[in-house]
């Protein structure tokens, strides 16, 4: 199994990728921001929120969105069993299969953290759940990450941080044609998860948004 970075070739097209929804206090604002600008999206969600947010899926798949695997609960494959790496892939399985009409071929799958990538163990519990798993990564984030821990009290903070992961890629014109663009769906930063997006969408408007 061969992990994917990278979609398209020759192209100025890249992949928008959501990862940690649905949540009901972010996914919506994705979504009117996705609306707002006509771009599609790729969404990698976790089977358990999926339990509990059906709704949400319908929202997703209704605008048009692709709906992807990131496992069934957030954690770090790298520290489970071998029982219960197959456990949770398993789960996820039957969880995608009962919530989608038709299933993507292939079977996109992400999972938590990136894990797996070189993880001959994983990669390989990977195969025995589903052979046709294609493990997808990123290959272009603006690192979110940085500012889970930080407070934010204002709207000034939201726009203060957005523009620090931004920066970096402000002052780099490189072509980003085939990228594979990772953002996240967090249930405790909904508004710097919508205004990140719609800043990445305004950054990169010359280029098509499409699903993986």
């Amino acid at each position: 199994m061969i992990p994917i970075y990278y979609k398209f070739s020759g192209a100025k097209k890249v992949a928008l990728t959501i990862d940690d929804g649905p949540n009901p206090e972010t996914t919506p604002l994705l979504l009117d921001c996705l609306e707002k600008h006509g771009k599609l999206a790729t969404f990698f969600l976790s089977g358990d929120r999926c339990e509990k947010n059906l709704s949400l899926i319908n929202s997703i798949r209704a605008a048009g969105h692709s709906i992807c695997s990131h496992g069934y609960r957030h954690v770090n494959y790298l520290t489970l069993s071998n029982s219960e790496i197959f456990h949770e892939l398993q789960m996820s399985e039957e969880i995608f299969t009962s919530i989608q009409s038709s299933l993507m071929p292939g079977r996109p799958i992400r999972l938590p953290y990136g894990a797996g990538v070189t993880n001959s163990r994983i990669l390989d519990i990977m195969n025995q759940v589903n052979p046709k798993f294609r493990l997808i990564q990123w290959s272009w984030a603006p690192l979110g990450w940085n500012f889970l821990h930080n407070n934010i009290r204002s709207s000034n903070d939201v726009n203060l941080q957005v523009k620090s992961c931004m920066q970096p890629y402000n002052e780099n014109s490189t072509d980003i044609s085939g990228s594979i663009i990772l953002l996240h769906d967090w249930s405790d930063r909904p508004l710097f998860c919508a205004t990140l997006l719609g800043k990445v969408i305004e950054q990169y408007a010359d280029y098509k948004f499409v699903r993986l």
